[in-house]
């Protein structure tokens, strides 16, 4: 089973420029945990829920805070091609959640650790133990 099988396609993004009450009212309103960040169609880092949270309450930092103060750069991404399995070892071995997916330099898509569990249980239902 491949990425491409699993990933969800329609991403909700932001921007480096946008603010942290932005993207956290925007994971609210669409119920999802992080975010990718696009700087002109260019992945430049991920930004999670709970770090946005952490960082409201830190000195200095407001909800105007542009997203690009706190969010991880450097990101792992995967290829639609990639296999389930190279996916799900990433996260285990990286201790991450999410993966963007790219296709040449183009994010096609997200994958998380809760998509690879949901296939996991698929699977493990459509087994027969005796």
């Amino acid at each position: 089973m491949k990425v491409k099988d699993k990933m969800t396609r329609n991403v909700v993004t932001v921007r480096p420029d946008n603010s942290l009450k932005e993207a956290l009212d925007l994971m609210k309103q669409r119920f999802i945990n992080r975010l990718p960040v696009l700087d002109n169609g260019v992945l430049v880092g991920m930004i999670v829920k709970n770090d946005i949270e952490k960082a409201l309450h830190r000195p200095g930092c407001y909800p105007e805070t542009p997203v690009s103060w706190i969010m991880t750069q450097n990101i792992i991404t995967v290829h639609p091609d990639d296999d389930l399995i190279s996916a799900a070892t990433i996260f285990k071995n990286r201790k991450i959640s999410a993966l963007p997916v790219l296709d040449g330099d183009k994010l096609v898509g997200i994958i998380t650790d809760t998509d690879i569990i949901k296939t996991f249980i698929e699977i493990m239902r459509t087994k027969s133990f005796n």
